[in-house]
């Protein structure tokens, strides 16, 4: 319950970053979204006005779909390995 709490209060933060007035700021917001797997965040940072805000939102939406590749990739070697060493 601990660690839910802190990724709320974390993602919270976050939202504040993103409706900063400075677009540096909400360019590292976008940053941190993707750092913490935050897509709705990060999507939100897609409609910015500023073009440095969307390129690291579009960024960050890349490194979390890459990450969840990654992870998808992993599970279904393990979920269809009949050899022990590879579902280790």
């Amino acid at each position: 319950a601990g660690l839910r709490r802190a990724g709320d209060k974390a993602a919270s933060n976050i939202a504040q970053l993103l409706t900063n007035a400075d677009a540096a700021v909400r360019a590292r917001g976008a940053e941190a979204a993707g750092g913490l797997r935050q897509t709705t965040l990060a999507t939100k940072a897609l409609s910015d006005t500023d073009a440095s805000v969307r390129a690291q939102a579009v960024e960050s939406l890349g490194d979390i779909l890459a990450q969840a590749n990654s992870v998808r990739t992993a599970l279904t070697t393990l979920a269809t390995s009949t050899d022990a060493t590879a579902q280790e």
